[in-house]
């Protein structure tokens, strides 16, 4: 069985679920029909039975030049010092190691970053439509919930990544620039 080769990361409302239509269509590409499998996000991803749900993903793989997945929230790191605006207490907080253990070092990332206020502002109007935030409340009130505001810091995020895999293997888009061109 094949697992992925790629992952596509990125910040959470910078494009990745285009990116994911776009590879989903290319007949070299397996894309699985879940958009977020979040299974690195959780700390017992290595369960077996965690393991095996995940693989399950992938098991029409097979004959694909390529396999991917897309999780935006796999690239929001923990580091309790940089900020009290972190990914909740049940959030994995060592995404890339648990990736490299799973999926080897031989794995590729797609990045997909936005200018950081117009996502923060983006995941607020994202969040106040489920109902995550109460309609009395303003961006400002809530920029520490959720990772409004935190997810934001993109050099943070990188650096995090960047300690277990090796910077050629990513290829950073930018919203502006590369997707909404």
């Amino acid at each position: 069985m094949k697992l992925p080769d790629f992952l596509v990361l990125g910040a959470q409302k910078a494009g990745s679920t285009w990116i994911y239509d776009c590879l989903k269509e290319h007949p070299d590409v397996f894309m699985p029909k879940a958009v977020e499998l979040l299974h690195f996000n959780k700390p017992n991803y290595d369960d077996p039975e965690m393991r095996a749900a995940y693989e399950a993903h992938f098991a029409d793989a097979d004959g694909f030049a390529r396999v991917g997945e897309k999780t935006p929230g796999y690239f929001w790191s923990t580091d309790r010092t940089r900020s009290k605006t972190q990914p909740p207490a049940g959030h994995n907080a060592d995404i890339p190691a648990s990736v490299r253990n799973v999926l080897g070092d031989k794995v590729d990332f797609i990045v997909s970053l936005r200018h950081p206020v117009w996502r923060a502002i983006s995941a607020f109007g994202h969040h106040a439509k489920r109902n995550r935030i109460p309609a009395d409340k303003n961006l400002r009130d809530v920029a520490h919930k959720l990772g409004i505001l935190d997810i934001g810091f993109y050099g943070a995020h990188l650096a995090s990544w960047l300690q277990t895999v090796d910077q050629a293997r990513f290829e950073v888009l930018i919203f502006e620039e590369d997707i909404v061109a």
